[in-house]
């Protein structure tokens, strides 16, 4: 990749990193080979912080966040029959399946306590023809 792109024949490079990998693309960071790395990154998977987030700074590397709400827990409108409504097979359905769903929602619902006073809408159900709360949020 880096002859075609001495040669011209490409602009940038930007790699995507395995799913909870950060690690693997910290010297490809801290070096500046790529222009950018796709990883995943949320209130619930920070583990790009620790080294990547850094490396990525010293090597001017561009981070583009990978499924930022989650997969869609982060969105404020799940309750406890969401699950119910994936279609099977599809992928909230394979990733949430077991206690993971309960458990995502557990967390969730503890963030959007945590944040209540910045975010509202995190932890709240959304009612209503118009989906919005009538608690004002």
């Amino acid at each position: 990749m880096n002859d075609l792109r001495a040669e011209g024949k490409i602009d940038r490079i930007g790699v995507s990193l395995r799913d909870n990998h950060p690690e693997e693309g910290v010297t490809l960071a801290r070096l500046g080979l790529v222009a950018s790395q796709q990883v995943i990154f949320n209130m619930f998977e920070q583990h790009p912080r620790d080294a990547l987030l850094p490396a990525a700074t010293e090597g001017g590397t561009a981070i583009i966040a990978r499924v930022p709400l989650d997969s869609g827990s982060l969105v404020g409108t799940w309750t406890e029959d969401s699950y119910a409504g994936f279609e099977p097979g599809s992928q909230p359905h394979r990733m949430f399946r077991g206690d993971r769903f309960a458990q995502t929602l557990a967390r969730v619902r503890r963030l959007g306590a945590e944040v209540a006073p910045f975010y509202p809408t995190l932890g709240c159900r959304p009612c209503g023809p118009l989906r919005r709360c009538r608690r004002g949020c």
